[in-house]
């Protein structure tokens, strides 16, 4: 068997029986509370291996700096075949979270995910991407819980027909959206 075709399989098996109706809990943002978002994203892609590895670190605070909210490091080694359009992730992320206020307490949590990404060009400018990703988490005082999370990117050049590396812009879709890191489109 192609190490493609496994590869799809897996895939197939981890989503396939996480696409069943279930409710959904949106997160409530608190829009009068001043926060900052720090974050660093990298992708290393290379030329001559399907091999590769990405990853982030997010740096959340309640208020511009000093309150945590969350520190969460990810990374992951990403593999993409050449017989098939997308990228796969294997990774691992560490999260700690604080509480509002003067508290010192913190939370937390360890993810094992493995992640899909399929890219796709509509017309000529516009470029998505689907993102489907399978977390394993482990949370302090928690029982052992799954996630299977979706994400649709779309990515729009505005004054050129293709993106480069740093074209970023970011549009708020709507004020109350409920799952934080969504709020934005980016290059």
């Amino acid at each position: 068997m192609k190490l493609a075709v496994l590869v799809q399989l897996i895939f197939a098996s981890l989503f396939g029986g996480l696409l069943l109706p279930a409710p959904i809990h949106a997160q409530t943002i608190d829009e009068d509370k001043l926060g900052a978002w720090y974050m660093y994203a990298f992708n290393y892609d290379r030329s001559d291996s399907p091999w590769g590895a990405q990853g982030d670190i997010q740096y959340r605070n309640w208020d511009t700096l000093g309150d945590l909210e969350q520190l969460l490091i990810r990374g992951g080694l990403t593999y993409r075949p050449a017989s098939l359009m997308g990228k796969y992730t294997l990774g691992y992320a560490n999260i700690t979270s604080g509480a509002f206020g003067s508290s010192s307490r913190t939370l937390r949590e360890d993810r094992v995910y493995q992640e899909a990404l399929f890219p796709h060009r509509l017309g000529g400018r516009v470029y998505v991407r689907h993102r489907l990703r399978y977390e394993q988490r482990w949370v302090d005082y928690q029982d052992f819980r799954t996630r299977f999370r979706y994400g649709l990117f779309v990515d729009i050049p505005v004054n050129k027909t293709t993106l480069d590396k740093g074209d970023v812009v970011f549009i708020p879709i709507q004020r109350n959206f409920p799952q934080r890191g969504a709020r934005y489109w980016a290059g």
